[in-house]
Protein backbone atom coordinates (compact mmCIF):
# COMPACT_ATOMS: atom_id res chain seq x y z
CA UNK A 1 0.00 0.00 0.00
CA UNK A 2 1.24 3.48 -0.80
CA UNK A 3 2.03 5.80 2.04
CA UNK A 4 0.38 9.22 2.30
CA UNK A 5 0.48 11.28 -0.90
CA UNK A 6 1.59 8.32 -2.96
CA UNK A 7 0.94 6.78 -6.33
CA UNK A 8 1.20 3.21 -7.58
CA UNK A 9 2.62 1.91 -10.82
CA UNK A 10 1.79 -1.56 -12.16
CA UNK A 11 4.32 -3.39 -14.33
CA UNK A 12 3.96 -6.27 -16.79
CA UNK A 13 6.33 -8.48 -14.78
CA UNK A 14 8.37 -8.51 -11.58
CA UNK A 15 11.68 -8.01 -13.40
CA UNK A 16 10.57 -4.67 -14.88
CA UNK A 17 9.14 -3.65 -11.49
CA UNK A 18 12.50 -4.45 -9.86
CA UNK A 19 14.39 -2.36 -12.43
CA UNK A 20 12.08 0.63 -11.98
CA UNK A 21 12.19 0.22 -8.17
CA UNK A 22 15.98 0.26 -8.22
CA UNK A 23 16.20 3.38 -10.38
CA UNK A 24 13.56 5.25 -8.38
CA UNK A 25 15.42 4.39 -5.18
CA UNK A 26 18.72 5.53 -6.70
CA UNK A 27 17.16 8.90 -7.62
CA UNK A 28 15.97 9.60 -4.09
CA UNK A 29 12.39 8.38 -4.18
CA UNK A 30 11.30 6.09 -1.37
CA UNK A 31 9.62 3.31 -3.34
CA UNK A 32 7.88 0.29 -1.88
CA UNK A 33 7.56 -2.86 -3.89
CA UNK A 34 4.63 -5.25 -3.93
CA UNK A 35 5.08 -7.96 -6.57
CA UNK A 36 4.53 -6.29 -9.93
CA UNK A 37 3.58 -2.98 -8.30
CA UNK A 38 5.75 -0.11 -7.10
CA UNK A 39 4.43 2.58 -4.76
CA UNK A 40 6.11 5.93 -4.28
CA UNK A 41 5.49 8.94 -2.07
CA UNK A 42 5.66 12.27 -3.87
CA UNK A 43 6.59 14.58 -0.98
CA UNK A 44 9.40 16.65 -2.45
CA UNK A 45 9.76 14.41 -5.50
CA UNK A 46 8.92 15.05 -9.12
CA UNK A 47 5.98 13.06 -10.51
CA UNK A 48 7.00 13.59 -14.14
CA UNK A 49 10.33 11.81 -13.76
CA UNK A 50 8.63 8.98 -11.84
CA UNK A 51 6.12 8.52 -14.67
CA UNK A 52 8.92 8.55 -17.25
CA UNK A 53 10.91 5.93 -15.32
CA UNK A 54 7.85 3.72 -14.89
CA UNK A 55 6.88 4.09 -18.57
CA UNK A 56 10.39 3.21 -19.71
CA UNK A 57 10.01 -0.10 -17.86
CA UNK A 58 6.49 -0.81 -19.12
CA UNK A 59 4.71 0.48 -16.02
CA UNK A 60 1.38 2.24 -15.91
CA UNK A 61 0.07 4.71 -13.37
CA UNK A 62 -2.51 2.84 -11.29
CA UNK A 63 -3.23 5.21 -8.38
CA UNK A 64 -2.88 4.52 -4.68
CA UNK A 65 -4.58 1.70 -2.84
CA UNK A 66 -8.34 2.24 -2.86
CA UNK A 67 -8.23 5.09 -5.38
CA UNK A 68 -7.95 5.47 -9.12
CA UNK A 69 -5.01 7.19 -10.81
CA UNK A 70 -6.72 10.60 -11.06
CA UNK A 71 -7.75 10.67 -7.39
CA UNK A 72 -4.25 9.62 -6.42
CA UNK A 73 -2.63 12.45 -8.38
CA UNK A 74 -5.10 15.01 -7.04
CA UNK A 75 -4.34 14.10 -3.44
CA UNK A 76 -0.60 13.71 -4.07
CA UNK A 77 -0.25 17.24 -5.40
CA UNK A 78 -2.89 18.76 -3.11
CA UNK A 79 -4.75 20.28 -6.06
CA UNK A 80 -7.91 20.61 -4.00
CA UNK A 81 -6.00 22.85 -1.58
CA UNK A 82 -4.89 25.45 -4.15
CA UNK A 83 -6.97 28.63 -3.78
CA UNK A 84 -7.91 30.28 -7.07
CA UNK A 85 -9.27 33.82 -6.79
CA UNK A 86 -12.55 34.34 -8.66
CA UNK A 87 -11.18 37.25 -10.71
CA UNK A 88 -8.60 34.90 -12.21
CA UNK A 89 -11.17 32.29 -13.18
CA UNK A 90 -13.72 34.59 -14.79
CA UNK A 91 -12.20 38.01 -15.56
CA UNK A 92 -14.33 40.89 -16.76
CA UNK A 93 -13.32 41.39 -20.37
CA UNK A 94 -14.26 44.66 -22.07
CA UNK A 95 -16.84 44.35 -24.84
CA UNK A 96 -15.24 44.68 -28.25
Amino acid sequence: MARGNGVRFDFPDEHQAALAFSLLQELGYEPERNGRGVNIRLDGNDLVSAIEIASAHGGELAGAAGTNAEESLTSAYGIDEIPIPAHVVDPDWPDA
